[in-house]
């Protein structure tokens, strides 16, 4: 598979670092690796793409989506963004708030380790012990 671009997450808590670590998804559920592949995070707004967006492998889903940690824990999702060529990108915002108990699934590229971070009732867990990094191998 084409390495894929990763979202785009803007940091504004004061006490949580993602160091090198880049947004490559949401997760709902169970990630641990006796379960199942992991079920994606229905976003409360669905993508709506424009009809004449470009196609690329390293966007699958046809959208580069924008997020932001609050500084009180909260996740935020800002926007779309689709391709309508590589240097011609349109933004869908959406603005909602992020709730219940879910994933991020962050990486420092495409191919590394995960690392997922858990929020729990719309909110960051800062404890890194309460994340799940995968094992190697």
């Amino acid at each position: 598979m084409t390495a894929q671009v990763s979202d785009k997450l803007i940091n504004e808590h004061p006490r949580v670092d993602f160091g090198d670590l880049r947004l490559y998804g949401i997760i709902a559920g169970d990630i641990r690796p006796s379960c199942d592949w992991p079920k994606p995070f229905r976003l409360p707004t669905p993508p709506s793409p424009p009809a004449n967006v470009a196609t690329c492998s390293a966007w699958w889903r046809g959208y580069i989506a924008t997020f932001r940690l609050n500084p009180d824990g909260t996740l935020d999702h800002l926007q779309y963004e689709y391709s309508l060529s590589l240097k011609e990108w349109v933004p869908q915002p959406v603005n909602d708030r992020l709730t219940g108990d879910f994933w991020l699934d962050m990486r420092p590229h495409f191919d590394g380790k995960r690392t997922y971070v858990l929020f729990r009732d719309g909110h960051v867990v800062e404890d890194h012990d309460q994340w799940y990094m995968q094992p190697d191998g």
